[in-house]
């Protein structure tokens, strides 16, 4: 008889297997199929945009925050594509690698990785930080053009390992 290793969340944080999400690691070979050569995956999610924000980067009024979009998922969309964010839905697959930070279109029902249809440098995202909530968390993602995107988990109740990931 065989014993066999089950992989958990926790074998990953203690450095015995890659630190990728489980749900990364299942989709792990469509992820890497469209990085470029040499770019490696650090971690991926199924996210919802839940907000958009504009925070002031501006040395006098810095840390200024207006609120553009948000409760409603059309709104807070609509909100990121004024803003030149052009996300393809409320719900898509935020990827962070060595290189860049990737945005696929998901599919509808299971929200798989189907194409990567944004890219963003390392140097364009300013930041991305778990946001302080009791129960699922949040996380924020600011451009380097003031623009904040809160994201909030789909499928799972945490998403704030991206912000590690970062």
């Amino acid at each position: 008889m065989q014993t066999v290793v089950h992989r958990t969340w926790a074998d990953e944080s203690r450095g015995t297997l890659p630190e990728v999400h489980p749900w990364a690691q299942r989709h792990r070979q469509r992820l890497d199929a469209a990085l470029d050569d040499g770019e490696v995956l650090v971690d991926a999610d199924r996210t919802l945009l839940a907000r958009v924000d504009v925070v002031s980067l501006d040395a006098g009024s810095a840390g200024a925050v207006t609120k553009l979009g948000g409760r409603r998922g059309g709104t807070a969309l609509r909100a990121a594509r004024q803003r030149n964010v052009d996300l393809p839905a409320r719900g898509f697959v935020l990827a962070i690698t060595d290189r860049r930070v990737l945005v696929w279109r998901a599919t509808t029902w299971l929200a798989r990785p189907a194409e990567v249809v944004l890219s963003w440098p390392r140097a364009r995202v300013v930041s991305v930080r778990a946001g302080r909530r009791v129960g699922t968390s949040r996380l924020h993602v600011l451009l380097d053009d003031g623009t904040l995107l809160v994201l909030r988990p789909y499928g799972s109740r945490r998403i704030d390992h991206l912000a590690a990931a970062f």
